[in-house]
């Protein structure tokens, strides 16, 4: 709990007062995942669910599509502690499927074939994608 004042008694006195607030007010997880979260929360409790926001969607400065589709990846989801996967889930939030993992190159392939039969060169050839100043953000 933050310190919020030197005498214990004026401190337990205003914890008490910020949680009658807010019971979020002191959350273990970080202020900007709570700010966003509530929102989302507050979206739900205005219209009784929550809207399809897409990308580029902002919210006072905040993209908050964009924030919303990252909660929703499963090695997002995974490292949430169990109250922040429980809030998303009562706003109708629910992780993306993680994807099935690509099958393996036969044995029969060699060098740099192995493995890149199947995907397309992009604008720039074959080793263009991921490269720094492409614009990826992956």
């Amino acid at each position: 709990m933050l310190c919020l004042a030197a005498d214990p008694d004026r401190a337990a006195v205003r914890a008490a007062q910020l949680t009658a607030i807010d019971k979020d007010w002191d959350c273990p997880w970080p202020l900007d995942w709570q700010r966003h979260y509530r929102v989302l929360a507050d979206l739900v409790d205005a219209d009784g669910q929550l809207p399809d926001i897409a990308p580029g969607v902002i919210f006072d400065g905040d993209d908050i599509g964009k924030w919303l589709q990252q909660q929703k990846r499963a090695a997002f989801w995974a490292r949430f502690l169990p109250e922040q996967q429980e809030r998303l889930t009562k706003l109708g939030v629910k992780p993306n499927q993680a994807p099935t993992p690509a099958p393996a190159a036969s044995r029969g392939a060699k060098g740099s074939e192995q493995g890149t039969a199947s995907v397309p060169a992009g604008p720039g050839g074959p080793h263009a994608v991921g490269r720094a100043g492409s614009g990826c953000s992956w």
